[in-house]
Parts: C-alpha cells; sequence; structure tokens
C-alpha cells in the first residue's frame, strides 16, 4: 500500500491516508477492517454482502481480476482505521463505480471525508482508461461535497445519482452509448458488467422513471447485476447480455433458482426492447440445458412491451395473479405469469 497523506488534524491527532490497488495484497488489518464493515448480521442483507465480502477478500488477497481496477483509501488515524472510500471501473468501457464510502462514529466532524476525496481526485486523474464513475447519493451534504470534486446530478436535482465524468457528462456520454436501434452482440455476462449496468443502464431515466422498471416475487430481491452476478458465481443460475454497436450493453436477462424456485427476469433499454428476442431465447435455452427447468416469468399486466417480447421470444403464458404487485403506498397491480 501508498502512504498518500499524512496530515495533523485541528485535534493534534495524526492521521494517514493509505491507497491500494489491485492486484496488491492488502494488509489483514486493513481487509479486516474493510470486511467487518459489512457484516449485518441476522439481515437479508448479509446474505448479499457476503458476496461482496468474498470478492473484498480475494480482491485484496492478491486474486487477479484484470477486467476490473480496484481502488481503496484508508485513512487511519494514531493508528486507528477511521475511515474509507473505494472506487472501480472496468478499463474495457471506463466505466466505474464509486463510494462504500463510510468515516467512523467517533471520528466525524474532523475533515476525514474531505481528505479522502482529496486523495482519491488525485488517484482518479491519473486512471487514462477511466472515462466516468457514477453512484446514488442520498444525503445532500454528501452530494455538496462530491460536487466539491466534480460530481453533478444527472438531472440537476440536490441529490440522487450523480456523476464524475472526466472529459463530457453523464447526458452526453449517454446519448453516444445508447445510439441506434441495433444489438450485435449477445454473450454471457461477465463480473465487470455490474458497472455498465448497475451504474449506467440503470441509471438511464428511460428506466428509472419507467413506470413499469418494478419486479415482484424473487426478482425484487435481484434488483441489481452484481448480486445476480454473484448467483451465478454460485451455481445457481444464468445471466446474459446484449451488446449494441458501440459496445453498450444495452439490455440484461437471467434466470436463477432461489429457495428452489426457478425465475426469470430481464431488463431492456426501451430502445432496443422490439430486438431483445434472442437475448431472452438464448438465456432460457441456456438455463434449460444447465438446470433442466423452466423459470417463471412475472410481468405487470400493463407491462405491453414486456409481455411482447416475452410472447415473441416463445414464453407460455399462464395465469393472472391478481394484485400480485406491491406497488407501495397501499397500491397492488396484477401481474401475468409465464414460464420459459
Amino acid at each position: 500500500m501508498e502512504l498518500v497523506a499524512d496530515i495533523l488534524l485541528s485535534t493534534g491527532e495524526t492521521m494517514l491516508i493509505w491507497h491500494w490497488c489491485a492486484p496488491e495484497e492488502m494488509p489483514t488489518r486493513y481487509r479486516d477492517y474493510i470486511v467487518s464493515s459489512f457484516m449485518l448480521l441476522g439481515s437479508k442483507e448479509n446474505y448479499f454482502a457476503g458476496g461482496w465480502v468474498n470478492y473484498i477478500v480475494s480482491t485484496t488477497s492478491g486474486a487477479e481480476y484484470p477486467e476490473i481496477k480496484d481502488h481503496w483509501f484508508i485513512a487511519e488515524v494514531d493508528g486507528v482505521c477511521a475511515g474509507r472510500l473505494w472506487f472501480a471501473y472496468a478499463p474495457k468501457t471506463g466505466r466505474g463505480n464509486f463510494g462504500n464510502i463510510e468515516t467512523e462514529p467517533n471520528y466525524r466532524r474532523r475533515g476525514i471525508l474531505t481528505e479522502l476525496m482529496k486523495a482519491y481526485a488525485k488517484e482518479a486523474e491519473k486512471c487514462s482508461d477511466m472515462k466516468m464513475l457514477c453512484c446514488l447519493v442520498g444525503k445532500e451534504y454528501a452530494a455538496d461535497c462530491y460536487r466539491k470534486f466534480g460530481f453533478e446530478t444527472t438531472d440537476g436535482s440536490t441529490k440522487g445519482v450523480m456523476c464524475y465524468c472526466k472529459n463530457s457528462n453523464f447526458n452526453t456520454e449517454s446519448a453516444m452509448a445508447f445510439a441506434g436501434k441495433q444489438i450485435t452482440k449477445i454473450r454471457p455476462g461477465i463480473r465487470s458488467d455490474q458497472y455498465d449496468i448497475d451504474k449506467f443502464l440503470l441509471f438511464q431515466d428511460e428506466i428509472r422513471n419507467s413506470a413499469f422498471h418494478n419486479f415482484c416475487g424473487y426478482a425484487t430481491w435481484f434488483a441489481e447485476f452484481r448480486l445476480i452476478y454473484q448467483e451465478v458465481v454460485n451455481d445457481r443460475g444464468v445471466v446474459f447480455v446484449a451488446e449494441n454497436l458501440q459496445g453498450t450493453i444495452v439490455a440484461y436477462a437471467y434466470a436463477l433458482i432461489s429457495n428452489g424456485t426457478p425465475f426469470f427476469n430481464f431488463v431492456c433499454h426501451p430502445e432496443y426492447l422490439d430486438r431483445a428476442e434472442e437475448l431472452i431465447k438464448q438465456t432460457a435455452d441456456a438455463f434449460h440445458k444447465k438446470f433442466c427447468a423452466s423459470a417463471h416469468f412475472l410481468c405487470e399486466t400493463n407491462d405491453t412491451g414486456r409481455i411482447s417480447v416475452a410472447e415473441h421470444s416463445s414464453a407460455v403464458r399462464h395465469g393472472i395473479l391478481p394484485g400480485f404487485m406491491d406497488k407501495g403506498g397501499g397500491l397492488y397491480a396484477d401481474v401475468q405469469d409465464f414460464t420459459f
């Protein structure tokens, strides 16, 4: 690890900021500090955190994932780990994620977050193969801090989806990335696709603001690609992605087995929805071949676009489940049941 800052705090304490980059092996004490913050025992989140923890342990122990570049920054105050910050990206596309930022409660209001951001900003400028980092920010004070280091909300609001883009902005990058309506490649999903899906495709207004971007059943547990991929790595399903001419992932489909129940789902940029049939078919075929089972696909009855794609992809229509989807606020929607 590299020492990137040695700072005397106003309290008289000394803060050191360390930078780690894969595939270097991280000292155990720092790895244990990061891992401990993800252990949410007794909750559903702990199940999903388990996959993230396994990945952290693997990468910080020296395992190489050449399709991803991971960076951690750790603030240490008088020998005690007091804060952390992470970012990672896929060199192939230059898109990535920024987050996992935390200042420990006993060390807040000492400027630690600002110093971590300064260290991050210097390193980000050195990453010539990185184009953009995106994150979802729920607190205005955090958003205000991020703005000082080049992040902007994608819609001009005070918080929400934020993006740091080196030579452009999120909306310009999106317009170029999703131009055209042709799918040119379908392939199995890989780990680094999480950045292009979770922090780019799913951040598009056309998807985030869609009245039908609501899942039901087991699909509600797997709203992000990284969670889906975790299940695939554990041999509980398959996932495929579709790319356009620019190499942008415009859709993905998956079939998983959770608690003994096979289920299917897919997400597609609206501009490419009428071209998604082959993606659906390949995903369903791969699942049948591997697990010798059919998977249920549940879709809101008013979601005519996805229903049409399912029917043209040879899905078998079953009955309607009245009021099966909880849309929040006391509202429920009917759901059409298919199998692939």
